[in-house]
């Protein structure tokens, strides 16, 4: 998928209690997502100074079908 493949986006900052760091690793937790849905993600991560680092490759997380 590139860039121009993407049809809907959203920018999103997260902190606190749904960031986890643990050993240079990053946990973030997203909620109300839709069940049965691939979402594609691209990171940005800011150091404390606000200058934007170089972004991540794009990778994909499907959530798993709704129990009903």
């Amino acid at each position: 998928m590139s860039a121009a493949d993407i049809t809907d986006y959203k920018k999103v900052a997260f902190e606190g209690s749904d960031v986890v760091i643990t050993n240079n690793k990053v946990a973030i937790t997203l909620d109300e997502l839709t069940p049965n849905t691939t979402y594609n993600f691209v990171v940005n991560p800011i150091n404390k100074d606000g200058i934007e680092l170089e972004f991540s490759d794009e990778f994909s997380v499907k959530t798993p079908a709704a129990n009903g």
